[in-house]
């Protein structure tokens, strides 16, 4: 008994604080700009535009992929998408479900991406670069 009032007494601990508050969200300026530089992403793979996907990413990008693993640098995660092309999995939809503040200088891009026949959902987050909002890490879910 003594166990369920302690963990009652922390999940009300730890919910309590949140109500009353305003959610956080994303300043209409930096909005506009990630939108901006996912827009730029998603052409930039249907031009099959290396060049143009290294611009969207700093230097230390990481991805991740449920079906692929790792790629760790900006060198790598270009390099992935240079297999893909050979690969010609069709042309990049992608649509943004959410977007959240991460601290005081980030923002967390959640979305769904077709890729041809594939549905894929994406969680990317941006960060300022050079006065740009950048893609830093990304997590790629699906086939």
């Amino acid at each position: 008994m003594k166990i369920l009032v302690a963990i009652l007494g922390l999940m009300l601990g730890l919910t309590l604080p949140q109500f009353g508050q305003e959610p956080q969200t994303v300043s209409a300026d930096a909005r506009s700009q990630v939108e901006a530089s996912f827009s730029k992403f998603q052409n930039a793979y249907n031009a099959r535009d290396a060049e143009g996907i290294a611009s969207t990413m700093t230097h230390d990008a990481v991805e991740m992929r449920s079906s692929g693993g790792l790629a760790i640098g900006k060198q790598a995660v270009v390099g992935r998408f240079l297999q893909d092309f050979k690969e010609n999995p069709g042309q990049m939809m992608n649509t943004i479900l959410e977007m959240y503040p991460v601290g005081t200088d980030g923002v967390c891009v959640i979305a769904d991406s077709h890729v041809g026949a594939m549905h894929l959902q994406t969680m990317t987050l941006y960060v300022r670069s050079g006065g740009v909002w950048k893609s830093k890490m990304a997590y790629v879910r699906g086939p």
